[in-house]
């Protein structure tokens, strides 16, 4: 693993306890125009942050390989394609059907008669 810190050289020497004690801050070296745009410049890069109004739910779901396989292939945009393909299933059965309720392991046992 590389040093965080180079070896002092001639062009680059250790500071001694004096130049520490006499070196000033950013803040008094810098204009406050040029602090705050890299302040703001920090944010920008931060990562995309989170949505204003989520259009979409994270949720984990399990599917078969050859699934994953199928839209993983195509490349990038792949869980966008998978999405895309359930919104359309979802569209040819229509708004208002719904699918039917599987029956509960309860009532799927054998009823003994009394």
């Amino acid at each position: 693993m590389r040093p965080m810190f180079d070896e002092p050289t001639e062009d680059n020497p250790e500071l001694t306890v004096e130049e520490l004690a006499t070196a000033k801050t950013g803040r008094t070296v810098f204009s406050e125009e040029f602090i705050d745009g890299m302040a703001d410049e920090r944010k920008k890069r931060r990562g995309r942050g989170p949505q204003k109004a989520p259009t979409k739910r994270l949720v984990t779901i399990r599917l078969s390989p050859e699934v994953v396989a199928f839209f993983r292939k195509k490349g990038p945009g792949w869980q966008r394609r998978i999405d895309d393909t359930l919104k359309n299933y979802l569209a040819s059965r229509g708004t208002r059907s719904r699918p039917a309720r599987r029956a509960s392991r309860s009532s799927r046992a054998k009823r003994v008669p009394r």
